[in-house]
Parts: C-alpha cells; sequence; structure tokens
C-alpha cells in the first residue's frame, strides 16, 4: 500500500459529485429542514434550530442556545423567539428530564409552528378579503378582530 500511494499512476482521488447527486443531497438537507428541528451540540451549549414551515414553504427560523450551570442543569443562554412564546416555561417543565433537550425542543417547534401557521392564514385572508375594517390583530395572532 506505501508503493500504490507513492506511485502517481495509483491515484485514489474521490469521484467528481454528479448533478444527480448534488440533487440527492438537497433533497436529504430539505428533508431534514422539514422535521423543523436541529440540534448540535459544542461544549457545555446545545444550540437549537427550528424552521417554521406551512404547506412545504419555508418561513421563519428560530434560534435557542442552552447552557450548563455549575450544577448541570440546563438554561436558556440566548433565543430569538417572540416574548408571547412561553420559552421559559417549556425549559422548566422539559430540561430537567432525560431526554430533555429534545422534548423542549419539540414543544417549542409545536408553539412556534403554531403562530407562523396563525400569522400566514391571517396574512392569506387579508389578501382575500380587502374590505376589511377595524382591523385588530395580537402580536401572538391568537387574536384577531375585525368588521365587515
Amino acid at each position: 500500500q506505501l508503493l500504490q500511494s507513492q506511485d502517481p499512476s495509483h491515484t485514489t482521488s474521490s469521484p467528481q459529485p454528479t448533478p444527480r447527486t448534488i440533487v440527492s443531497k438537497q433533497n436529504i438537507l430539505n428533508a431534514f429542514r422539514f422535521s423543523g428541528i436541529s440540534i448540535k451540540t459544542i461544549g457545555t451549549y446545545h444550540g437549537i434550530r427550528i424552521d417554521s414551515s406551512v404547506k412545504g414553504k419555508f418561513y421563519d427560523r428560530f434560534y435557542v442556545i442552552l447552557d450548563t450551570a455549575a450544577n448541570s442543569s440546563l438554561f436558556i443562554h440566548k433565543h430569538t423567539c417572540p416574548y408571547f412564546i412561553p420559552i421559559a416555561r417549556l425549559a422548566k417543565e422539559h430540561l430537567e428530564n432525560p431526554n430533555g433537550v429534545r422534548l423542549f425542543a419539540q414543544a417549542l417547534e409545536e408553539h412556534l409552528s403554531a403562530f407562523v401557521s396563525r400569522r400566514e392564514q391571517w396574512k392569506a385572508a387579508l389578501a382575500k378579503f380587502d374590505q376589511l375594517e377595524d382591523v385588530t390583530v395580537s402580536h401572538a395572532m391568537d387574536f384577531i378582530s375585525f368588521r365587515l
């Protein structure tokens, strides 16, 4: 093997990717994105990315960084979630469990997906019914008032 590696006629270069393999890899990446949740651990940090989609179209990405305290418990270091998402309550409910990071991410994804879905439904309704008057909408899109 040593002689083969020094002989230039025995090169072992990897094959060039074809358009088909590139598309296949992109489809795999999109399938992971459609699951909505990516978790990566680096040192004491756990990074969570949640991709929100409605009817196969991507809308927002939300990020949460968890850190490990001195007593080995996890806490929220930073996040990009809207203020009305009950992230502190979800952390308290889930992060003390053995599968806590995954459970926390799943519960958080449910809240974020519900918000994005309500927001996109409201946008579609506004586009369809342009004669709405006295419109009031909460930030969380959980209260909508209007007059026809």
